[in-house]
């Protein structure tokens, strides 16, 4: 008997100033399934994002208020928890340590492929994205918060200095 499985609901954030690009966005997502919250403000979308981590959140770049970079700077410093889909019907929160680095894989036990004498490991990788051209405000505020960072004598990218 062949067993089937229904995909749990992913979660989108869509943080667009451009009211006509949000909605456009917003239906795109609405049509392949995905449950979407949609704003303009930035202190909106952090607060959605302390509230519940979606599965995946869009962010305008170009934003007046508050741009992509330091959006992104921002959410890695806040978002602790992330639901995260699972092949059953249960989704799972992950803690995620602020300052997570792209690419560093988590492991669930007992949460991914099921076989007849045991569960396995669900495997989860963080991906953060980060834009190939940035306003000058933008870059000015990652400098600072750099410059911020040396003067407690933390490193902003240690990784790339060692």
């Amino acid at each position: 008997m062949e067993e089937t499985f229904e995909l749990p609901t992913l979660e989108a954030l869509v943080f667009e100033y451009d009211p006509a690009t949000r909605r456009a966005l917003t239906s795109a997502l609405l049509d392949y399934g995905f449950e979407v919250t949609a704003t303009a403000e930035s202190t909106e979308a952090l607060d959605r994002l302390r509230l519940r981590a979606p599965h995946v959140v869009f962010v305008d770049f170009d934003a007046p208020t508050l741009g992509g970079s330091c959006f992104a700077v921002l959410v890695g410093e806040t978002c602790a928890e992330v639901s995260v889909p699972t092949l059953d019907d249960e989704p799972v929160t992950l803690k995620v340590p602020a300052g997570t680095r792209s690419g560093r894989t988590f492991r669930v036990r007992g949460r991914g492929v099921r076989t007849k004498r045991l569960k396995g490991d669900l495997l989860v990788t963080v991906e953060v994205f980060v834009p190939e051209s940035t306003t000058q405000g933008e870059r000015s505020a990652v400098e600072a918060l750099a410059d911020a960072m040396g003067a407690a004598g933390g490193e902003l990218r240690s990784d790339l200095t060692g």
